[in-house]
């Protein structure tokens, strides 16, 4: 399964890059800590099939460990983001954004 996520990101970028446009992986979710799975195994390998690809990645894992998941989502009634937690996400991805604001696809 591990080999097959890895070929088929291997696939997409060189899609999107085909294209003219750039792609960048993010990793965002409101979960962190050391207990948690997605943590544990998922990150460290997309981060790996990322770096082994040339692909940009933006982490959110770490940063969001920081913060109070009370102040970032909209917790205790669900895991969504608060206006915090968005205007939070929105100025770390800002300079991703902006970094790459003159690449575009060429397809339509």
């Amino acid at each position: 399964m591990k080999q097959r996520y890895k070929d088929d990101v291997k696939k997409l970028k060189e899609q999107i890059e085909g294209s003219g446009a750039k792609l960048v992986f993010v990793i965002l979710t409101p979960e962190s800590g050391k207990d948690v799975a997605s943590v544990r195994y998922g990150t460290p390998f997309i981060v790996d099939v990322c770096r082994e690809l040339g692909i940009e990645l933006v982490d959110f894992t770490p940063l969001l460990a920081k913060k109070s998941p009370k102040e970032m989502t909209q917790w205790p009634r669900d895991g969504h983001w608060s206006k915090a937690g968005a205007a939070y996400i929105a100025d770390v991805l800002e300079p991703v954004i902006k970094k790459h604001y003159g690449v575009k696809s060429t397809v339509t």
